[in-house]
């Protein structure tokens, strides 16, 4: 890893990070602090990009980029700990290639209160996967005028993982979910795992191929 943050109220903005060669691990951030604030950085040729294993609240990520991530593996933002208060707004992830796309713009485990507005998910394999493994849980994500496009797999796959995981009171508005090699959104739900309460409201899907 890069910068592990794991201090109250800091903020990081301006910074850009890349590589000359591929990753193989690790993260260019690391935020396990509380009141958080990221702003204006850059993220290129990332494994990951920012990781979140904070269990406490209140992370804010704003107008930032990411693009050339590791094919296949690389992941912007992935969010494991069981926080709450996280907002993503007005940020750019994209591979920038059809052929060699990272894993996911956005992967969510475990995370309450979420706010996602303006910002472009493109050319990832999955552009956001929520996947709540046992006793996770992902709840009251909002996500606003968003566009997932583009990706070699689905632009938004909701698919808990094992008996015991949820994902509830979720809601996207005015978001974009078009040109998939898949499904525009795509819901999974395994035996002994619960989704429910999730709304689209406004939303467009074309030209998805499955």
């Amino acid at each position: 890893d890069v910068f592990h943050v794991s201090a109250f109220g800091c903020v990081i903005q301006n910074i850009g990070f890349n590589s000359s060669i591929s990753r193989t691990g690790g993260s260019y951030m690391v935020l396990s602090g509380a009141n958080i604030y990221i702003f204006n950085c850059q993220f290129f040729g990332y494994y990951f990009g920012i990781s979140i294993p904070s269990v406490f609240a209140t992370i804010d990520i704003v107008n930032c980029q990411w693009g050339s991530g590791v094919s296949g593996f690389g992941v912007g933002i992935d969010i494991t700990g069981a926080m709450a208060d996280l907002s993503i707004r007005d940020c750019v992830m994209n591979s920038g290639s059809p052929t060699t796309q990272p894993f996911a713009c956005v992967r969510i485990f475990n995370c309450l209160d979420i706010e996602i507005s303006n910002c472009e998910f493109i050319q990832h394999i999955q552009d956001m996967i929520i996947c709540p493994g046992a006793t996770q849980q992902v709840d009251s994500l909002y996500c606003i005028m968003c566009f997932f496009d583009t990706s070699a797999g689905n632009g938004l796959l909701i698919q808990p993982t094992a008996a015991g995981s949820f994902v509830l009171r979720s809601t996207f508005i005015g978001c974009w979910f078009s040109t998939h090699v898949n499904d525009g959104v795509l819901i999974a739900n395994p035996a002994g795992a619960t989704v429910d309460g999730i709304d689209f409201i406004d939303c467009q899907m074309f030209d998805n191929i499955r």
